[in-house]
């Protein structure tokens, strides 16, 4: 995941060009290319009138020091009258994008004849304040067990003697919310919270501490925190290249030395560099909603970074770098399982893991998703 007002400045009334006057100093018409003022007082010329039996020989039509006021008075609803049209003209603040999907992931197990115990783990989709709302989730067949740790959730098969060819759904309808810069800055900002330590240490594939880490981040620095971030995410983008799908995890290290990589380097690399210059960031997982080219996946990762003032923000460097999001702008079409990038739970793996007894067993995902529409 501009308007424009322009407005033409009359002359001031005293210019003798806006109106012309008669003996009297009434008005008699206007020039046909000057807007109309609302009626205020004419100044008549500097001259004296010529006296007329209709003019009333104690009648002052308008000092000097009224004629100056007149005039600021004039050039002041000139300035009000350009402000209002171009206040008129501001698009109204826009809701974030909202989209609900259907998504069904499936994992078909194929078991040997010796094979006596397989052991799935899955992790889930779950309610995420401003990011998604699982509105609901089924299981076929229902899960051995359920489990929270560390901001994730997870679901654990445990079969028995499972038979030759096992296959288990999870179908969860999700309201997925844009969440991004340009987002976050109408929100109140997100608290970091006693948890954000962690997210300023190195893991594997994370290598903030490298000294080739430190070297490149050494540079990549504004005068707040969001310009940092900012050419952090500008520096990724103008050092790797985009890589086709590779399931091996490579980290930032590595994709430093390479200067390419998938969506997993192009994060590892930004959260190592915002790590590396003390701005909490953390990778996260999950699975796209839209369609994918032929050999590549549904699986993404991207990142989050917290901005002080903003809160914790989404970043996507690899679709900006696919010209499929921009650095303050990402649609709401990215769905979150994880936010470990070296998950115990999984030994390291991503999304899921199994393990087994007896004859090796193999296991396939399939993931799918399909927009809701809201009935009327």
């Amino acid at each position: 995941m501009t308007c424009e007002a322009s407005t033409r400045r009359s002359s001031s009334c005293c210019a003798g060009r806006c109106a012309t006057l008669d003996a009297t100093g009434h008005f008699l018409r206007s020039l046909p290319d000057r807007p109309v003022l609302p009626p205020l007082p004419i100044c008549p010329p500097t001259r004296p009138l010529p006296r007329r039996k209709a003019f009333h020989p104690r009648r002052r039509v308008c000092p000097l020091n009224d004629r100056f006021l007149v005039c600021l008075i004039g050039l002041f609803i000139c300035e009000l009258a350009a402000g209002g049209a171009a206040l008129d003209q501001s698009p109204p603040a826009q809701a974030p994008a909202r989209r609900v999907f259907d998504a069904t992931w499936q994992y078909r197990i194929v078991s040997g004849p010796a094979t006596r115990r397989v052991r799935l783990t899955v992790t889930l989709p779950q309610t995420v304040v401003d990011r998604q709302v699982l509105r609901a989730i089924r299981f076929d067949p229902l899960p051995t067990g359920r489990q929270r740790q560390s901001g994730n959730e997870y679901a654990v098969w445990d079969l028995q003697k499972p038979p030759a060819r096992q296959e288990i759904s999870i179908t969860a309808r999700i309201e997925l919310i844009r969440a991004d810069l340009a987002t976050a800055r109408g929100r109140s900002p997100t608290p970091a919270g006693p948890a954000t330590a962690r997210w300023l240490q190195p893991e594997r594939f994370l290598e903030s501490d490298h000294l080739t880490v430190q070297a490149a981040a050494e540079g990549l620095i504004g005068p707040d925190a969001l310009a940092t971030v900012r050419a952090i995410h500008d520096f990724v983008l103008e050092t790797l290249e985009p890589a086709p799908h590779d399931p091996a995890d490579r980290g930032a290290l590595w994709s430093l030395h390479h200067r390419r990589g998938d969506c997993s380097e192009y994060s590892d690399l930004f959260v190592a560099l915002c790590r590396a210059r003390r701005i909490p960031a953390f990778t996260c997982e999950g699975f796209v909603t839209t369609a994918v080219a032929d050999g590549d996946t549904a699986r993404h990762q991207w990142a989050e970074a917290f901005i002080a003032g903003v809160g914790w923000t989404p970043f996507d460097p690899f679709h900006v770098a696919r010209g499929s999001a921009q650095f303050d702008e990402l649609q709401p079409t990215r769905i979150r399982t994880s936010i470990r990038r070296n998950d115990p739970n999984l030994e390291g793996f991503h999304q899921y893991h199994f393990r087994y007894w007896g004859d090796p067993v193999e296991v396939t995902e399939s993931f799918t998703a399909r927009e809701w529409q809201e009935p009327r």
